[in-house]
């Protein structure tokens, strides 16, 4: 008797041990963070009063708190360039002059470090301009899209988790069932 009973324990201990972990997995949300590259040291040259587009999407999973962050490095020196975030629609009709344009972000540049907050999903284009130079430009770039938070919308995670509960639910009923069933044999 001593024995079953230790048994039932053992098995009741079980059957918490695994809601504890499907409880868990269910509270670990998709959190979802990092950073995406976009260029790595690439050369971008730039003739006077020219410019050149990186192209780039903010997926759902990136979209919390995304923003733009690099290094760049422009030759000559001397030379100052502008840097200028366009979603991708008003970033076409700039390019046809087919009307105004909403501007993102804008920053006038040398040399260093920089950041741009992206607004969220959709795509977008990085517009870097030798505009204001009388000298071609050569601008070397380090870029990353850096999100963080969660904001995924795939429904597979979701879909998994309701699953393991599911199962851990079934089999913590399955060995409370069979202890019972030993329990009124004897």
């Amino acid at each position: 008797m001593l024995q079953r009973r230790n048994e039932i324990c053992y098995i009741k201990s079980m059957n918490n041990r695994i809601l504890i972990l499907a409880f868990l997995a269910l509270a670990a949300g998709p959190a979802v963070s990092g950073e995406y590259s976009l260029m790595l040291r690439d050369t971008l040259e730039i003739p006077v009063a020219q410019y050149r587009a990186v192209r780039f999407e903010v997926l759902p999973d990136m979209a919390g708190d995304a923003s733009l962050e690099g290094r760049l490095e422009v030759l000559p020196d001397t030379s100052e360039i502008e840097l200028i975030l366009l979603h991708i629609d008003d970033y076409q009709r700039w390019v046809s002059d087919g009307g105004s344009v909403d501007t993102l972000a804008y920053q006038r540049r040398v040399s260093g470090d920089f950041s741009m907050g992206v607004p969220g999903l959709g795509r977008y284009a990085l517009v870097v301009s030798n505009r204001g130079n009388y000298m071609p430009a050569a601008v070397v770039m380090e870029m990353n899209l850096v999100f963080a938070g969660s904001g995924s919308t795939d429904p597979l995670p979701s879909a998994l988790k309701i699953a393991l509960l599911v199962i851990a639910l079934g089999i913590a009923a399955f060995a409370l069932g069979s202890v019972i069933a030993r329990f009124r044999r004897s």
